[in-house]
């Protein structure tokens, strides 16, 4: 069941029938926008942005509420080759501006690369440069799960 405004549907088809075998609905209450997926080790990545103030999340987080702008970044794991068929990671990312990813990657450690655009501000590491949200209409992110 689709829990409600435009949400992303992630699905695995049969490639000689054509016929859905797997599939999950990813979203809140909200829109969801997906952007991009990667495949890896049975698992599928798919990331994009959420205007949903109830993005279900996984306990495992680093972010797990929406901050409130315009939109934040989702990034949601589904291994299919889990018994239980269930989304074993799912994150927000963002700020108080407009947060949106657009492409991902799975690196050779196993771990996602997420790659979009922020009207900032947006949450970095400590070391990360830069601190600050660079100021004109949108600054570019790059991020590791």
């Amino acid at each position: 069941m689709n829990p409600g405004g435009v949400s992303t549907a992630l699905l695995e088809i049969d490639p000689e029938t054509g016929t859905v075998t797997r599939g999950t609905w990813i979203g809140g209450s909200g829109d969801e926008e997906s952007r991009d997926l990667a495949t890896s080790n049975g698992c599928t990545v798919v990331t994009g942005n959420t205007k949903s103030a109830d993005f279900p999340t996984t306990d495992n987080a680093p972010q797990s509420a929406n901050r409130g702008g315009e939109s934040d970044i989702f990034i949601t794991k589904v291994c299919w080759d889990d018994p239980a068929e269930e989304i074993v990671y799912s994150t927000l990312l963002g700020g108080s501006g407009r947060d949106d990813a657009f492409g991902v990657l799975t690196g050779p450690d196993g771990r996602e690369v997420v790659v979009g655009f922020t009207t900032g501000p947006f949450p970095v590491t400590a070391n990360g440069p830069p601190p600050n949200f660079g100021g004109g209409p949108y600054d570019t992110y790059i991020t590791q799960q």
